[in-house]
């Protein structure tokens, strides 16, 4: 069964390198961790580029390297926003 205890909310950091965010571990699926630096404007979200870069994955293994040691930067999915 898993759990969300009240001592581990959803953080942000607002870091030189960009900004990071994620929630707890609330299924199997583990902690979730993305950045959220900016992006590209999109006018038509049917457009948008989905595909893995990355540049992005690199970004964000390094934040968890550095930020959440006891995390491990395997990832279980990955999903793009959609809004």
């Amino acid at each position: 069964v898993y759990s969300v205890e009240r001592t581990f909310p959803g953080f942000f950091y607002e870091l030189p390198e960009g900004y990071f965010y994620g929630f707890p571990q609330i299924d199997p699926l583990g902690v979730k961790v993305a950045e959220h630096s900016g992006g590209r404007v999109v006018a038509d979200p049917l457009t948008v580029q989905r595909q893995l870069d990355a540049g992005d994955l690199e970004r964000v293994a390094q934040f968890v390297s550095r930020y959440l040691p006891e995390a491990t930067t395997v990832r279980s999915t990955r999903f793009a926003c959609t809004r």
